[in-house]
């Protein structure tokens, strides 16, 4: 398969706060298309399934406007200029859950889909505890922090009921190790 070639000129715009990329290629067969593309092409965002050390897995519960309803998540966040994706990690999770890992092992660096920009990096923190230095995030973003089982949490991913389900999938064989020292 020949590969697509991206021509110029490349528009960005914004919608809120989220960049909308528009691209134009040229096609293998010699035609012109253009796709809009979501988030900025530079944006990268960390997430961590955390787990405390009784093996109940940390989960922030939010409302979505896409699906329009409410959906478990991991925590994380965009990494900021200059930041290293396991710092990103580790203060996403204390500033969404007040939580704390014990150790963070990296799961890989992922793709959202084929219309959004950007990398995402997963983490797997466990025996993570609470911090006295809680610093929850916005007060804008409704988040409901709630500690669920692991089987619970890897069901929500399979039925669609939260937003990073390859997050799931990268740590499934260390979640059912730990599923079964819980």
């Amino acid at each position: 398969m020949q590969a697509w070639t991206r021509i110029e000129p490349t528009i960005v715009t914004k919608i809120d706060y989220h960049p909308v990329v528009i691209k134009t290629f040229r096609l293998p067969n010699g035609a012109v298309t253009t796709r809009a593309t979501f988030l900025g092409e530079s944006m990268r965002a960390a997430g961590v399934i955390a787990v405390t050390k009784d093996k109940k897995v940390i989960v922030g519960r939010q409302f979505r406007p896409g699906p329009e309803r409410e959906m478990i998540e991991i925590p994380g966040g965009y990494v900021d200029e200059g930041e290293d994706p396991e710092a990103a990690a580790r203060r996403e999770l204390l500033e969404e859950t007040g939580y704390k890992p014990g150790k963070l092992v990296a799961l890989g660096e992922f793709t959202r889909d084929s219309y959004v920009n950007g990398k995402w990096y997963y983490f797997l923190a466990t025996d993570c505890e609470l911090s006295d230095e809680t610093a929850l995030g916005d007060e804008d973003e409704f988040i409901g922090v709630e500690l669920i089982d692991i089987g619970e949490f890897i069901e929500n991913a399979k039925q669609s009921k939260m937003t990073d389900p390859a997050a799931v999938l990268a740590a499934y064989d260390q979640l059912k190790e730990l599923q079964k020292e819980g």
